[in-house]
């Protein structure tokens, strides 16, 4: 990988959307929210690399993760109007500014605000910055295959079907599958533009 070094200016304070906006991370507001995610079994149950962490571990993972001189650019979520209280975060990493290319993961931070649509809009206003704003081309995810719920939200914002990781994961004591999604500038057009529309109404 080439290394795509952003500058700050690049990334935008905050993309509104119509039930959520992405914003960037604050340390104040964020970090405990962003603390209790990871450590909650329910939340990471499909996310393999993801472990119990201490406060501190937490603090130094995010302002890596938020840092100019890394290859990701991450946003937290908040629902409208909620005084901008955190309920999950998205990204892109290994951003490689010669292919043009990242990868995307996205995680709601609490049982329950899943199954409200804000995963999959969360993808949507991350895309438009990807493809938009710092024009990427290709984006990739990697879900386990028995993720439903997540594969459901991938391809309601155009994600195609690339390819797959057999026994990949251990998982809940066995070996399971990775499937690798990914979409295109192409792919995302339509996307955008139904989505664009449900904001005007």
């Amino acid at each position: 990988m080439s290394g795509y070094r952003r500058k700050k200016s690049v990334q935008p304070a905050f993309v509104p959307g119509k039930k959520i906006d992405l914003r960037v991370y604050n340390e104040e507001t964020d970090l405990h929210e962003y603390y209790k995610w990871i450590n909650d079994p329910a939340v990471t149950q499909y996310m393999d690399d993801i472990y119990p962490v201490t406060l501190d571990e937490a603090r130094e993972r995010l302002r890596k993760l938020a840092s100019p001189d890394m290859d990701n650019v991450i946003f937290f979520l908040q629902e409208k109007n909620s005084g901008g209280i955190p309920i999950g975060i998205t990204g892109l990493y290994d951003m490689d500014d010669v292919h043009r290319r990242a990868r995307t993961r996205t995680m709601i931070g609490s049982v329950e605000h899943f199954s409200r649509g804000y995963g999959t809009e969360s993808k949507i206003l991350l895309f438009w910055y990807a493809f938009y704003r710092i024009n990427l081309h290709h984006i990739t995810s990697i879900v386990q295959a028995e993720n439903i719920a997540s594969i459901k939200s991938l391809k309601r914002v155009g994600y195609k079907k690339e390819g797959i990781l057999r026994q990949n994961t251990f998982f809940d004591g066995r070996w399971v599958n990775d499937i690798i999604f990914g979409i295109t500038k192409k792919d995302f057009r339509p996307v955008w533009e139904k989505y664009n529309e449900s904001l005007k109404k």
